[in-house]
Protein backbone atom coordinates (compact mmCIF):
# COMPACT_ATOMS: atom_id res chain seq x y z
CA UNK A 1 0.00 0.00 0.00
CA UNK A 2 1.39 3.43 -0.93
CA UNK A 3 1.70 6.25 1.59
CA UNK A 4 -0.88 8.33 -0.28
CA UNK A 5 -3.31 5.44 -0.29
CA UNK A 6 -2.80 4.82 3.40
CA UNK A 7 -3.68 8.44 4.11
CA UNK A 8 -6.99 7.96 2.34
CA UNK A 9 -8.16 5.16 4.66
CA UNK A 10 -9.84 5.81 7.97
CA UNK A 11 -10.94 3.18 10.49
CA UNK A 12 -14.32 3.04 12.22
CA UNK A 13 -12.53 3.59 15.54
CA UNK A 14 -10.92 6.75 14.15
CA UNK A 15 -14.36 7.88 12.99
CA UNK A 16 -15.70 7.46 16.54
CA UNK A 17 -12.82 9.58 17.87
CA UNK A 18 -13.54 12.28 15.30
CA UNK A 19 -17.13 12.63 16.48
CA UNK A 20 -15.83 14.45 19.54
CA UNK A 21 -15.47 17.66 17.56
CA UNK A 22 -12.87 17.34 14.78
CA UNK A 23 -14.27 17.71 11.30
CA UNK A 24 -13.10 15.26 8.71
CA UNK A 25 -14.83 13.22 6.07
CA UNK A 26 -12.41 10.86 4.37
CA UNK A 27 -12.33 9.09 1.02
CA UNK A 28 -12.16 5.30 1.05
CA UNK A 29 -9.25 3.28 -0.31
CA UNK A 30 -8.34 4.59 -3.77
CA UNK A 31 -8.33 1.02 -5.11
CA UNK A 32 -12.10 0.89 -4.67
CA UNK A 33 -12.81 4.27 -6.26
CA UNK A 34 -13.17 4.90 -9.97
CA UNK A 35 -10.33 6.57 -11.84
CA UNK A 36 -10.68 8.98 -14.74
CA UNK A 37 -9.35 6.24 -17.03
CA UNK A 38 -12.07 3.84 -15.86
CA UNK A 39 -14.72 6.51 -16.44
CA UNK A 40 -13.31 6.93 -19.96
CA UNK A 41 -13.54 3.16 -20.47
CA UNK A 42 -17.19 3.36 -19.39
CA UNK A 43 -17.87 6.04 -21.99
CA UNK A 44 -16.20 4.05 -24.76
CA UNK A 45 -17.99 0.89 -23.69
CA UNK A 46 -21.46 2.43 -23.74
CA UNK A 47 -20.79 4.09 -27.10
CA UNK A 48 -19.69 0.72 -28.52
CA UNK A 49 -22.73 -1.08 -27.09
CA UNK A 50 -25.04 1.51 -28.58
CA UNK A 51 -23.34 1.32 -31.99
CA UNK A 52 -23.71 -2.47 -32.04
CA UNK A 53 -27.23 -2.45 -30.54
CA UNK A 54 -25.99 -4.66 -27.69
CA UNK A 55 -26.88 -4.55 -24.01
CA UNK A 56 -25.12 -7.69 -22.71
CA UNK A 57 -21.40 -8.17 -21.99
CA UNK A 58 -20.65 -11.90 -21.95
CA UNK A 59 -17.48 -13.60 -20.66
CA UNK A 60 -15.28 -16.10 -22.46
CA UNK A 61 -13.82 -18.79 -20.18
CA UNK A 62 -10.40 -20.07 -21.22
CA UNK A 63 -9.99 -23.29 -19.24
CA UNK A 64 -6.53 -24.04 -20.57
CA UNK A 65 -5.05 -20.68 -19.54
CA UNK A 66 -7.30 -20.26 -16.46
CA UNK A 67 -8.51 -16.88 -17.64
CA UNK A 68 -11.90 -15.19 -17.78
CA UNK A 69 -11.99 -12.77 -20.67
CA UNK A 70 -14.45 -10.18 -21.92
CA UNK A 71 -13.81 -9.87 -25.67
CA UNK A 72 -15.85 -6.66 -25.91
CA UNK A 73 -13.10 -4.85 -23.96
CA UNK A 74 -10.63 -5.74 -26.69
CA UNK A 75 -13.01 -4.15 -29.23
CA UNK A 76 -12.60 -0.79 -27.48
CA UNK A 77 -8.84 -1.13 -27.09
CA UNK A 78 -8.76 -2.38 -23.50
CA UNK A 79 -7.35 -5.47 -21.81
CA UNK A 80 -10.01 -8.22 -22.18
CA UNK A 81 -9.03 -9.72 -18.80
CA UNK A 82 -9.60 -6.46 -16.89
CA UNK A 83 -12.68 -7.60 -14.95
CA UNK A 84 -12.06 -5.01 -12.22
CA UNK A 85 -12.96 -2.12 -14.50
CA UNK A 86 -16.33 -3.74 -15.24
CA UNK A 87 -16.87 -4.33 -11.51
CA UNK A 88 -16.24 -0.66 -10.79
CA UNK A 89 -18.64 0.41 -13.55
CA UNK A 90 -21.26 -1.80 -11.85
CA UNK A 91 -20.63 -0.28 -8.41
CA UNK A 92 -23.56 1.67 -6.86
CA UNK A 93 -21.74 4.99 -7.13
CA UNK A 94 -21.38 4.56 -10.90
CA UNK A 95 -24.35 2.32 -11.73
CA UNK A 96 -23.52 2.13 -15.46
CA UNK A 97 -23.58 -1.68 -15.58
CA UNK A 98 -25.53 -4.34 -13.75
CA UNK A 99 -23.62 -7.43 -12.62
CA UNK A 100 -25.25 -10.86 -12.92
CA UNK A 101 -24.12 -14.49 -12.58
CA UNK A 102 -23.24 -16.17 -15.87
CA UNK A 103 -21.78 -19.45 -14.54
CA UNK A 104 -20.72 -21.02 -11.25
CA UNK A 105 -17.70 -23.26 -11.68
CA UNK A 106 -16.60 -25.92 -9.18
CA UNK A 107 -12.85 -25.66 -8.65
CA UNK A 108 -10.30 -27.76 -6.81
CA UNK A 109 -9.97 -26.77 -3.12
CA UNK A 110 -6.22 -27.37 -3.29
CA UNK A 111 -5.72 -25.54 -6.60
CA UNK A 112 -8.57 -23.00 -6.86
CA UNK A 113 -6.69 -21.03 -9.53
CA UNK A 114 -7.10 -24.00 -11.88
CA UNK A 115 -10.41 -23.84 -13.79
CA UNK A 116 -10.08 -27.11 -15.69
CA UNK A 117 -12.20 -29.49 -13.63
CA UNK A 118 -14.19 -32.42 -15.03
CA UNK A 119 -16.59 -35.00 -13.62
CA UNK A 120 -15.68 -38.66 -13.23
CA UNK A 121 -18.15 -41.50 -12.67
CA UNK A 122 -16.93 -44.18 -10.26
CA UNK A 123 -17.97 -47.58 -9.02
CA UNK A 124 -19.91 -47.21 -5.79
CA UNK A 125 -18.12 -50.27 -4.37
CA UNK A 126 -14.43 -49.98 -5.34
CA UNK A 127 -14.25 -46.37 -6.68
CA UNK A 128 -12.85 -47.59 -10.02
CA UNK A 129 -13.52 -45.34 -12.99
CA UNK A 130 -13.68 -48.40 -15.28
CA UNK A 131 -17.47 -48.29 -15.37
CA UNK A 132 -19.90 -48.72 -18.24
CA UNK A 133 -23.62 -48.18 -18.62
CA UNK A 134 -25.78 -51.10 -19.78
CA UNK A 135 -29.37 -51.00 -21.02
CA UNK A 136 -31.88 -53.81 -20.46
CA UNK A 137 -33.76 -54.52 -23.69
CA UNK A 138 -36.67 -56.82 -24.70
CA UNK A 139 -37.21 -58.10 -28.22
CA UNK A 140 -40.98 -57.78 -28.55
CA UNK A 141 -41.28 -60.48 -31.23
CA UNK A 142 -39.77 -63.38 -29.23
CA UNK A 143 -39.76 -61.96 -25.71
CA UNK A 144 -35.99 -62.28 -25.25
CA UNK A 145 -34.63 -59.97 -22.52
CA UNK A 146 -30.94 -59.10 -22.12
CA UNK A 147 -28.60 -56.16 -21.84
CA UNK A 148 -27.28 -54.34 -24.91
CA UNK A 149 -23.92 -56.15 -24.75
CA UNK A 150 -25.67 -59.51 -25.23
CA UNK A 151 -27.38 -57.96 -28.26
CA UNK A 152 -23.89 -57.12 -29.50
CA UNK A 153 -24.20 -53.33 -29.39
CA UNK A 154 -23.58 -50.46 -27.00
CA UNK A 155 -26.64 -48.44 -27.96
CA UNK A 156 -30.19 -49.72 -28.34
CA UNK A 157 -30.66 -47.96 -31.66
CA UNK A 158 -27.70 -49.88 -33.16
CA UNK A 159 -29.12 -53.37 -32.48
CA UNK A 160 -29.69 -55.17 -35.82
CA UNK A 161 -30.27 -58.84 -34.83
CA UNK A 162 -31.84 -60.78 -31.95
CA UNK A 163 -29.28 -63.30 -30.56
CA UNK A 164 -32.10 -65.73 -29.58
CA UNK A 165 -34.43 -65.88 -32.58
CA UNK A 166 -31.77 -64.52 -34.97
CA UNK A 167 -34.34 -62.35 -36.73
CA UNK A 168 -33.22 -59.06 -38.25
CA UNK A 169 -34.34 -55.92 -36.43
CA UNK A 170 -35.08 -53.21 -38.98
CA UNK A 171 -36.87 -50.73 -36.71
CA UNK A 172 -35.38 -50.79 -33.17
CA UNK A 173 -37.81 -48.19 -31.85
CA UNK A 174 -40.81 -50.35 -32.75
CA UNK A 175 -39.37 -53.85 -32.29
CA UNK A 176 -37.46 -53.31 -29.02
CA UNK A 177 -38.64 -52.21 -25.60
CA UNK A 178 -36.22 -50.48 -23.20
CA UNK A 179 -36.74 -51.80 -19.66
CA UNK A 180 -34.15 -49.72 -17.81
CA UNK A 181 -30.43 -49.49 -17.23
CA UNK A 182 -27.68 -50.14 -14.71
CA UNK A 183 -23.93 -49.74 -14.37
CA UNK A 184 -21.28 -52.44 -14.46
CA UNK A 185 -17.80 -52.11 -12.95
CA UNK A 186 -15.28 -53.89 -15.16
CA UNK A 187 -12.80 -54.18 -12.28
CA UNK A 188 -14.85 -55.69 -9.44
CA UNK A 189 -17.79 -56.92 -11.53
CA UNK A 190 -20.35 -55.14 -9.33
CA UNK A 191 -23.65 -54.12 -10.91
CA UNK A 192 -25.38 -51.10 -9.43
CA UNK A 193 -28.08 -48.56 -10.20
CA UNK A 194 -26.48 -45.40 -8.82
CA UNK A 195 -22.98 -44.31 -9.70
CA UNK A 196 -20.64 -42.27 -7.53
CA UNK A 197 -19.55 -38.86 -8.88
CA UNK A 198 -16.19 -37.28 -8.24
CA UNK A 199 -14.57 -34.15 -9.57
CA UNK A 200 -11.15 -34.37 -11.20
CA UNK A 201 -8.49 -31.65 -11.14
CA UNK A 202 -7.05 -32.20 -14.60
CA UNK A 203 -3.94 -30.05 -14.30
CA UNK A 204 -2.73 -31.69 -11.08
CA UNK A 205 -4.21 -35.13 -11.79
CA UNK A 206 -6.22 -35.92 -8.67
CA UNK A 207 -9.82 -36.48 -7.58
CA UNK A 208 -11.73 -34.49 -5.01
CA UNK A 209 -15.19 -34.79 -3.55
CA UNK A 210 -17.86 -32.45 -4.86
CA UNK A 211 -18.74 -31.44 -1.30
CA UNK A 212 -15.20 -30.17 -0.73
CA UNK A 213 -15.12 -28.13 -3.95
CA UNK A 214 -14.70 -24.37 -3.99
CA UNK A 215 -16.98 -22.44 -6.33
CA UNK A 216 -16.08 -19.58 -8.66
CA UNK A 217 -18.83 -17.26 -9.78
CA UNK A 218 -18.27 -16.00 -13.32
CA UNK A 219 -20.18 -12.77 -14.00
CA UNK A 220 -21.69 -11.16 -17.01
CA UNK A 221 -22.76 -7.53 -17.25
CA UNK A 222 -25.67 -5.67 -18.78
CA UNK A 223 -26.42 -2.00 -19.30
CA UNK A 224 -28.38 -0.73 -16.31
CA UNK A 225 -31.57 0.50 -17.94
CA UNK A 226 -33.06 1.48 -14.58
CA UNK A 227 -30.85 4.55 -14.51
CA UNK A 228 -29.67 7.14 -17.00
CA UNK A 229 -26.15 5.81 -16.82
CA UNK A 230 -25.23 6.74 -20.34
CA UNK A 231 -22.66 8.80 -22.20
CA UNK A 232 -24.66 12.01 -21.68
CA UNK A 233 -24.82 11.45 -17.91
CA UNK A 234 -21.08 10.78 -17.61
CA UNK A 235 -20.37 13.79 -19.81
CA UNK A 236 -22.58 15.95 -17.58
CA UNK A 237 -20.85 14.76 -14.41
CA UNK A 238 -17.46 15.44 -15.96
CA UNK A 239 -18.63 18.95 -16.87
CA UNK A 240 -20.04 19.51 -13.37
CA UNK A 241 -16.81 18.25 -11.82
CA UNK A 242 -14.76 20.72 -13.85
CA UNK A 243 -17.14 23.52 -12.90
CA UNK A 244 -16.57 22.77 -9.20
CA UNK A 245 -12.81 22.75 -9.82
CA UNK A 246 -13.00 26.35 -11.13
CA UNK A 247 -13.84 27.37 -7.56
CA UNK A 248 -10.56 25.91 -6.32
CA UNK A 249 -11.81 22.45 -5.32
CA UNK A 250 -10.00 19.22 -6.11
CA UNK A 251 -12.59 16.69 -7.23
CA UNK A 252 -13.11 12.95 -7.64
CA UNK A 253 -15.97 11.26 -9.45
CA UNK A 254 -17.75 8.08 -8.41
CA UNK A 255 -16.17 7.65 -4.98
CA UNK A 256 -17.21 6.34 -1.60
CA UNK A 257 -17.09 8.97 1.14
CA UNK A 258 -17.03 7.80 4.74
CA UNK A 259 -19.64 9.49 6.93
CA UNK A 260 -19.37 10.30 10.62
CA UNK A 261 -21.04 6.97 11.40
CA UNK A 262 -18.18 5.12 9.70
CA UNK A 263 -20.47 4.02 6.85
CA UNK A 264 -19.24 4.69 3.28
CA UNK A 265 -21.61 6.52 0.93
CA UNK A 266 -21.55 6.41 -2.88
CA UNK A 267 -21.04 9.96 -4.15
CA UNK A 268 -21.12 11.00 -7.81
CA UNK A 269 -18.73 13.94 -7.33
CA UNK A 270 -16.75 14.86 -4.22
CA UNK A 271 -14.84 18.13 -4.00
CA UNK A 272 -12.46 19.35 -1.31
CA UNK A 273 -10.87 22.75 -0.72
CA UNK A 274 -9.08 23.34 2.56
CA UNK A 275 -11.82 22.95 5.20
CA UNK A 276 -14.69 23.01 2.68
CA UNK A 277 -16.24 19.94 1.07
CA UNK A 278 -18.88 19.45 -1.61
CA UNK A 279 -20.67 16.15 -2.22
CA UNK A 280 -22.87 15.79 -5.29
CA UNK A 281 -25.37 12.93 -5.52
CA UNK A 282 -26.88 12.34 -8.96
CA UNK A 283 -30.02 10.38 -9.80
CA UNK A 284 -32.11 10.43 -12.96
CA UNK A 285 -35.14 8.69 -14.38
CA UNK A 286 -37.67 9.05 -17.16
CA UNK A 287 -40.23 10.24 -14.58
CA UNK A 288 -40.36 11.81 -11.12
CA UNK A 289 -38.04 10.01 -8.70
CA UNK A 290 -39.86 8.05 -5.94
CA UNK A 291 -39.74 9.54 -2.45
CA UNK A 292 -38.21 6.37 -1.02
CA UNK A 293 -35.17 6.72 -3.33
CA UNK A 294 -34.75 10.42 -2.63
CA UNK A 295 -35.15 10.01 1.14
CA UNK A 296 -32.47 7.30 1.25
CA UNK A 297 -29.99 9.73 -0.34
CA UNK A 298 -31.06 12.52 2.01
CA UNK A 299 -30.30 10.15 4.91
CA UNK A 300 -26.81 9.65 3.48
CA UNK A 301 -26.36 13.42 3.25
CA UNK A 302 -27.29 13.72 6.92
CA UNK A 303 -24.31 11.47 7.69
CA UNK A 304 -22.00 13.95 5.95
CA UNK A 305 -22.57 17.09 8.07
CA UNK A 306 -19.17 18.64 7.26
CA UNK A 307 -19.95 18.55 3.54
CA UNK A 308 -22.08 20.91 1.45
CA UNK A 309 -24.43 18.31 -0.04
CA UNK A 310 -26.17 18.70 -3.38
CA UNK A 311 -28.71 16.21 -4.73
CA UNK A 312 -29.33 16.44 -8.48
CA UNK A 313 -32.61 14.77 -9.47
CA UNK A 314 -33.66 14.57 -13.11
CA UNK A 315 -36.38 15.38 -13.94
CA UNK A 316 -38.08 16.11 -10.59
CA UNK A 317 -38.99 15.05 -7.04
CA UNK A 318 -42.10 15.53 -4.93
CA UNK A 319 -42.74 18.59 -2.73
CA UNK A 320 -42.58 16.29 0.33
CA UNK A 321 -39.09 15.13 -0.63
CA UNK A 322 -38.00 18.73 -1.16
CA UNK A 323 -39.26 19.61 2.32
CA UNK A 324 -37.29 16.74 3.82
CA UNK A 325 -34.16 17.90 1.97
CA UNK A 326 -34.53 21.45 3.29
CA UNK A 327 -34.94 20.08 6.82
CA UNK A 328 -31.59 18.26 6.59
CA UNK A 329 -29.80 21.10 4.80
CA UNK A 330 -29.47 19.22 1.51
CA UNK A 331 -29.60 21.42 -1.58
CA UNK A 332 -31.79 20.10 -4.41
CA UNK A 333 -31.34 20.65 -8.14
CA UNK A 334 -34.04 19.45 -10.52
CA UNK A 335 -34.70 19.96 -14.20
CA UNK A 336 -35.15 18.25 -17.53
CA UNK A 337 -32.33 20.00 -19.37
CA UNK A 338 -28.69 19.43 -18.51
CA UNK A 339 -27.80 23.09 -19.18
CA UNK A 340 -30.36 24.13 -16.58
CA UNK A 341 -28.85 21.69 -14.07
CA UNK A 342 -25.34 22.94 -14.82
CA UNK A 343 -26.20 26.61 -14.20
CA UNK A 344 -28.00 25.78 -10.93
CA UNK A 345 -24.98 23.87 -9.64
CA UNK A 346 -22.59 26.71 -10.49
CA UNK A 347 -24.83 29.12 -8.60
CA UNK A 348 -25.08 26.88 -5.51
CA UNK A 349 -21.33 26.26 -5.31
CA UNK A 350 -20.57 29.96 -5.77
CA UNK A 351 -22.94 30.83 -2.91
CA UNK A 352 -21.33 28.16 -0.71
CA UNK A 353 -17.82 29.50 -1.42
CA UNK A 354 -18.80 33.03 -0.45
CA UNK A 355 -20.29 31.99 2.90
Amino acid sequence: MTEDMAQNIISIEDQKNLQGGLKLTDIEDNKRNVSENEISVGQKLIEYLKSTNTTIILPQINFEENRILFPILKEIGEDPSNVSVLDKLAAPAVNILQKETYEVLPVCPEHPENLLTTTRICCSECNSINVKKLYLVEHKVCGFIADTEIFGQKNVTDIATCPKCEKNITNPKRELRSLGFWFLCSDCGEKFDNISNKLFCRKFNHDFDINSAEYLSVPYYSVNNSSSADVDTITLLTKLSKAIETFGFSTQKFVKVIGRSGVPHSVSIHGKKEDKQVSVFFRSSDKQLPDVDVNSIIAECADLPESFNILICIPSISSEAKAMARYTGTSIITGKEYDEVFSQLEKLVAEHINK
